[in-house]
């Protein structure tokens, strides 16, 4: 099954970036995932970057390189690794 979240960290304005907002949808994203896992098991989250500065961020935020393909980049999370981070908020 699949399951996709739309997020664009490319399409923000000069105004809009570096504010944090693409960090809080991000960990926002990953938490509603994480919450639905144990309904839909999942084993990696896959986004496709449309530029480098989508790769970036993604990278900055554990995401690896699966493979690229015309200039667009496909890159994934292992599902245990996102619970493994949530996991551990919750018992702090």
């Amino acid at each position: 099954m699949k399951l996709r979240i739309k997020q664009s960290t490319n399409g923000s304005s000069q105004n809009e970036q570096h504010s944090g907002l693409g960090k809080i949808t991000l960990i926002k994203a990953l938490e509603y995932l994480y919450e639905i896992n144990s309904h839909m098991r999942a084993f990696t989250i896959i986004v496709d970057c449309l530029n480098s500065n989508a790769e970036k961020f993604y990278l900055k935020f554990g995401f690896e390189k699966l493979y690229s393909n015309n200039g667009r980049i496909r890159l994934f999370i292992p599902m245990k690794k996102v619970i493994k981070l949530f996991s551990a908020e919750a018992e702090h």
